[in-house]
């Protein structure tokens, strides 16, 4: 996770600076596994009832219908299901996503049951009041399927025709429940994300409460501000919302700044409708927390605020961390004394190892975990927009502190289709950007990420001229804007 950096002083060239840190590379999604085989051989077994196999198909001429554009995500309320499902016990699962898979995809399986047996019902005579999720979205892949295949093969059978229908319908379900569209109706958190909670209450046998966009009473301006916004706010820390994702380590390259710390940073989340808030416990070597770090950024907007453990006096004395410390009472972007978006600028408000606890995973918690695959909550709908203080503010005599919380919408783009602008854009570079996040992240091979050998010559050149050309720019900003 991207952290604040304090103010950083650039002297020299660019092999005169401690190069520290990295972040991740965010990309096109990827897409969950077509289903190759029918639906009860892709599904674990379980004691709901099977759809029926002998719904017919209408006949409707022309060419294929079109499938409606995606819908927003987390939409569709959960209605109930005549047929009881036993519930699944989260401590026979090895991990939180194996455990939301299973839950999503046998909910998938009970609403695809539904609805074929409405369908059913209704192709008798009979009329369903009951409207099941995702109900719609199966109908029209149902349909799209059947137009396309009376296209290419006009002498199908009805069977031919029924079984392409369902094939579609019941992808275009666990699509939706993996992609969040059915929420819980009194969390508002997706299926997933309410499983994945279930697992992370089982495990640490306290249940996680579920998420609330309630503004405590005693909120600062600035929190304040940000659910105004509709950034989440982060809880109090020691807060059972808050979930422990793992440990990064200083040793494997994995920390961000504030080497004079300690060797491993804690870090932790908590998620909500409205997006995601990430800690990061920076300890010392007795293993006392001596920085916390917290960024909250809506999921919607890419509006996103930062709080750190100093006093929001003077947005520079340490506030001893302590179970309880409320970010009501520490100092949030509008006092911090350092100015976060030196590094912390993009896509989104994050800087995110791959392929560790920073990463969250894809939203469908079936989906493989791939590094460069769009990760969820971490990147917003829109381009991330911090809120913080304005420009000249008189904080310190660095001129990156000097611009105040800003995400410069004039981003590098001179790499044109380039390994790294495959999967992301390339923010106004600053000396701190670069030094503490850009050239580690390239020296490590996680930004862009290093090709695998063997691998065919073209590739391993366009790989490495990114690196050269983003390596000079860095050393062309730094000697900008270097103090002698």
């Amino acid at each position: 996770m991207r952290v604040c950096e304090r103010t950083v002083r650039v002297v020299g060239r660019l092999a005169a600076i401690a190069f520290m840190g990295t972040l991740c590379c965010l990309g096109s999604r990827s897409v969950a596994d077509d289903f190759e085989d029918s639906w009860n051989e892709k599904l674990p077994p379980t004691d709901e009832a099977k759809p029926s196999e002998s719904a017919g198909s209408s006949k409707p001429s022309g060419g294929p219908t079109p499938l409606p554009p995606a819908s927003p995500v987390s939409q569709v309320k959960s209605g109930p299901t005549p047929t009881p499902r036993a519930p699944l016990d989260p401590k026979k699962f090895a991990n939180k996503n194996a455990f939301a898979c299973q839950q999503i995809t046998a909910k998938a399986k009970q609403a695809i049951a539904d609805i074929e047996a409405k369908r059913d019902q209704e192709k008798q005579g009979h009329t369903v009041a009951e409207k099941y999720p995702l109900e719609s979205e199966y109908d029209a892949a149902y349909k799209h399927a059947v137009d396309e295949l009376k296209q290419k093969n006009p002498k199908a059978s009805d069977a031919d025709l029924d079984a392409a229908g369902k094939k579609a319908g019941r992808e275009a379900v666990q699509k939706g429940f993996g992609e969040g569209k059915v929420v819980d109706p009194k969390t508002g958190e997706s299926e997933a994300d309410l499983a994945r909670r279930e697992f992370e209450g089982a495990s640490r046998g306290n249940p996680v409460p579920p998420p609330s966009n309630a503004v405590p009473a005693n909120a600062s301006p600035y929190m304040k501000e940000c659910a105004k916004n509709g950034v989440p706010l982060p809880p109090v820390w020691g807060d059972p919302k808050w979930v422990n994702q793992g440990t990064l380590s200083r040793d494997k390259g994995e920390i961000l700044a504030f080497a004079d710390i300690g060797p491993t940073a804690d870090v932790f989340v908590s998620k909500s409708p409205q997006g995601v808030c990430y800690a990061l416990a920076r300890k010392d070597d007795k293993g006392v927390i001596q920085r916390l770090d917290q960024i909250c950024q809506s999921e919607k907007n890419g509006k996103a605020c930062f709080w750190d453990n100093t006093s929001p006096k003077d947005g520079d004395t340490p506030v001893k961390v302590v179970d309880g410390l409320d970010p009501a009472n520490v100092a949030g972007g509008d006092k911090m004394k350092m100015n976060c978006t030196k590094c912390h600028r993009g896509d989104n408000a994050f800087i995110i190892h791959p392929n560790t606890p920073l990463q969250l995973g894809p939203t469908d918690p079936c989906e493989k975990n791939d590094p460069t695959s769009k990760l969820g909550v971490t990147d917003p709908a829109k381009r991330f927009e911090p809120i913080g203080r304005g420009r000249n503010t008189k904080i310190s005599g660095d001129p990156e502190d000097q611009a105040g919380f800003e995400n410069p919408t004039d981003e590098f783009a001179s790499l044109g289709t380039g390994p790294c602008s495959a999967c992301h854009s390339i923010p106004k570079l600053t000396p701190s950007y670069c030094g503490l996040v850009l050239v580690p992240m390239m020296a490590n091979g996680e930004m862009p990420p290093k090709p695998a050998p063997p691998t065919p010559a073209p590739k391993m050149a366009d790989y490495q001229k990114d690196i050269d050309t983003l390596r000079a720019a860095c050393i062309k900003v730094i000697d900008d804007t270097r103090v002698e």
